[in-house]
């Protein structure tokens, strides 16, 4: 987490607007001073705080307090260095904290969590066996071949086949099979029409590829798929 995440630029949006609003309206200026404006310039000493803390990147829970140690920090310097009569710009800083505070998750990471991190950290290494485990997961699939359910209703199946080919072309025999059954299903799901033909032959002939590479390894479902066509 960081100065950019789209729910702190929200809640710093929102104390933007309002400041602007004062602005437009005479009613918030006393004395040749509107009030709009130290409101903008607590929203601009937040917006510099936030995006120059440090982001540690080992645990959310330390960013994040990192974040609101950042926006603390400037509302004392916010104090100290701007006019600030009516002290809007104080309050607004102090919502600011209380908002981004407010983001801090209920507890710490779930185990499902931790192990689809360490799953991405062993599949970004080369792993064979994490990039099946994260591929069957992106693409909507039981993970039971692999020890358990699905880790989370996240699909990306883009990504998912990525990974299913990387883990294939390392010679992984359940991730060839997958990936063979997954271009077959492409195939038969084209539409019926003479300018699809070429594709689907070329998805099936890649298919077969697939599964008699896995076949050769032993695959007892490759083999079934093989003698049926």
């Amino acid at each position: 987490m960081d100065h950019r995440d789209a729910r702190i630029q929200a809640l710093l949006a929102a104390q933007e607007r309002a400041g602007g609003g004062m602005r437009a309206d005479p009613q918030w200026t006393h004395d040749g001073h509107n009030v709009g404006d130290d409101v903008i310039a607590a929203v601009e000493s937040a917006r510099r705080a936030l995006a120059a803390a440090p982001v540690v990147g080992f645990s959310w829970l330390d960013d994040h307090a990192l974040l609101v140690d950042a926006v603390v920090r400037a509302h004392a310097e916010f104090r100290r260095a701007e006019r600030d009569p009516d002290g809007y710009g104080s309050a607004t800083l102090h919502e600011l904290r209380r908002g981004i505070a407010a983001l801090r998750p209920s507890g710490p990471p779930t185990a499902d969590e931790l192990k689809r991190g360490e799953l991405d950290r062993l599949a970004a290494a080369g792993d064979a066996d994490a990039q099946l485990a994260r591929a069957i997961d992106l693409l909507g699939e039981s993970a039971a071949r692999l020890g358990g359910p699905a880790l989370t209703a996240e699909l990306d199946p883009s990504r998912g086949q990525e990974l299913l080919v990387a883990a294939s072309q390392q010679g992984h025999d359940e991730a060839q099979f997958r990936l063979g059954c997954l271009l077959a299903a492409e195939a038969n799901a084209l539409p019926n029409t003479i300018w699809d033909n070429d594709e689907r032959d070329t998805k099936l002939s890649e298919a077969r590829t697939w599964f008699e590479r896995a076949a050769a390894q032993g695959h007892a479902a490759a083999r079934e798929r093989l003698k049926g066509g």
